[in-house]
């Protein structure tokens, strides 16, 4: 069985501009583990047996089941999780899934529009997910963290949240959140530059190592939001151009690797930058494993 070596990888977020850098997120209050509620039942829509319980691996790095927040605080909910390449992860608050501000959708009429910001956190309905254009390796593996912001936090960001995780076999793994606010705490900035927080580029959804077959074909997600922000991909720090015919960026960020060299690990990087703010940045990185297939 293939082992995932995890290559931790530092999350570099370049937003230091003025009193437009958003400040640390503050803990949550709580970490209890509370029994399933009404929600989890709810939202569970498949039954996990034994024998796919063991396709994903949640790691310790999640956010509580249980979390309080103070008012005006920013936090975020964060989970990572070991999964096949290929895997959707959708949040979802309430029952209606999240959607981050600026990201763009392809309409039937083919025409590419800015998704409507929502009162609370800014998220909305998504209808649509991009497709890798080759089939990954279907024994390759990745450690992916996906992430909720919270800014600013108000009564309306007191909810159910959900993420769902949905692998190419189909299978569906859910966890479940409950964030309640207590009292006042300092207003964050971002507060008081309420308006400007849509064009931070952030990116909410990547991998930050993988493994996969050596002659096989990858996909790397670097899912952010943000108004106005453009992607850039790296490898073993040279940029990788549009005529690169190993490598193509997909319209929502994510880097399809056509075929993995045997020479290994490689370190890729994701940058997201704003057009409008060039100062505004964030960036991530992924180290690729090339592994051989046994004979």
């Amino acid at each position: 069985m293939l082992k995932l070596c995890l290559l931790f990888s530092t999350l570099i977020v370049l937003m230091q501009q003025g009193d437009l850098a958003v400040q640390a997120r503050s803990p949550f209050l709580l970490r209890l583990s509370p029994s399933l509620s009404q929600h989890e039942r709810m939202v569970k829509r498949t039954m996990q047996t034994e024998s796919v319980e063991t396709e994903i691996t949640w790691q310790t790095e999640c956010s509580p089941h249980l979390a309080g927040v103070r008012r005006g605080q920013d936090t975020l909910l964060q989970c990572k999780v070991i999964a096949p390449s290929g895997t959707q992860l959708t949040w979802f608050k309430g029952q209606h899934r999240l959607q981050r501000p600026g990201v763009s959708h392809e309409l039937s009429n083919n025409i590419l529009l800015e998704a409507m910001e929502e009162e609370t956190n800014m998220v909305g309905f998504e209808e649509t997910s991009l497709v890798s254009p080759v089939s990954d390796s279907s024994s390759a593996r990745l450690l992916i963290s996906s992430t909720v912001y919270i800014d600013c936090a108000d009564d309306q960001d007191a909810a159910e949240y959900s993420l769902e995780v949905r692998t190419p076999s189909n299978n569906v793994y859910f966890r479940n959140f409950t964030v309640f606010l207590t009292d006042m705490g300092q207003l964050a900035r971002s507060c008081r530059f309420e308006d400007h927080i849509p064009y931070l580029p952030r990116i909410y959804q990547h991998s930050s190592a993988a493994l996969a077959e050596v002659g096989g074909a990858l996909t790397l997600p670097c899912r952010a939001q943000g108004f106005y922000t453009l992607h850039s991909w790296h490898v073993n720090n040279t940029q990788i151009s549009h005529t690169d015919t190993n490598h193509q960026v997909l319209a929502n960020g994510d880097l399809v690797i056509r075929r993995v060299n045997q020479h290994g690990p490689v370190r890729y990087m994701c940058r997201v930058s704003s057009t409008r703010y060039p100062a505004f940045q964030d960036a991530i990185f992924t180290d690729v494993s090339p592994q051989v297939q046994d004979q």
